[in-house]
């Protein structure tokens, strides 16, 4: 099995295991949530089977690409965790983020198409001070939003190195890129569910992404020379 595919198998074993204690814990309210999360990580398999196939060309080629952009889901906060901020969001609230959000995502398949990782690094960097600050401000947590953004960001971070062993590299970083643009659309609105969860002091979502270290690896290495 191959990296990404590992991954979702994780993260669909972690979801399996907290369900219930989430359930628990909110009274039932979060188990739809929990269900709809494992569905998408079984949907999303067959397109991480062909990512991995992809993948293993380059990685006999010792270029870790997938195998090093994927953060590991362990040392976790414990599902039991209180989170930190409890508000929930109105849909008019939640239109100025949206439309910050659209703006970018329209940016990175932008960015995506003519191969400029290093831009949608940057244009993504911007855009994750804006979602923290959103957090901050109206003392809601966009676990979902904040975890894919990164992810996203730190794919195309790493790409940039790949670049240097290959610029075959830059299609498949290209191809994982379009799948966090895929569901970029839908984690607003899954966080908001999530925030009538969260609101009675469960940690659901805010307790189950590992911490990515985009931003922190970004700020050392945004000046450097890169291949691309």
């Amino acid at each position: 099995m191959g990296a990404l595919q590992t991954h979702l198998t994780d993260a669909i074993s972690l979801n399996l295991n907290r369900m219930p204690v989430y359930g628990e814990m909110s009274n039932g309210k979060s188990l739809p949530l929990s269900k709809n999360l494992i569905r998408a990580g079984k949907f999303i398999m067959p397109f991480a089977r062909r990512l991995d196939k992809s993948a293993r060309k380059l990685n006999r080629q010792g270029i870790p690409i997938l195998q090093e952009d994927l953060i590991p889901l362990e040392n976790l906060p414990a599902p039991e965790t209180i989170p930190t901020y409890t508000n929930v969001l109105s849909k008019k609230e939640s239109l100025p983020i949206q439309q910050e959000m659209d703006t970018w995502l329209k940016e990175v398949k932008a960015y995506r198409k003519a191969g400029s990782l290093r831009e949608i690094c940057e244009s993504s960097y911007e855009m994750l001070e804006k979602v923290e600050d959103w957090e901050n401000e109206h003392n809601c947590h966009l676990a979902m939003t904040r975890y894919l953004m990164e992810s996203l960001a730190f794919n195309s971070y790493k790409g940039l190195g790949y670049l240097g062993f290959t610029s075959n590299s830059i299609i498949l970083s290209k191809r994982l890129i379009k799948g966090h643009a895929f569901l970029m659309p839908y984690t607003l609105s899954f966080d908001r569910k999530a925030q009538h969860v969260q609101a009675m002091g469960v940690g659901f979502l805010v307790n189950d992404f590992p911490k990515i270290p985009f931003k922190s690896e970004w700020e050392i290495n945004r000046n450097k020379s890169w291949a691309k």
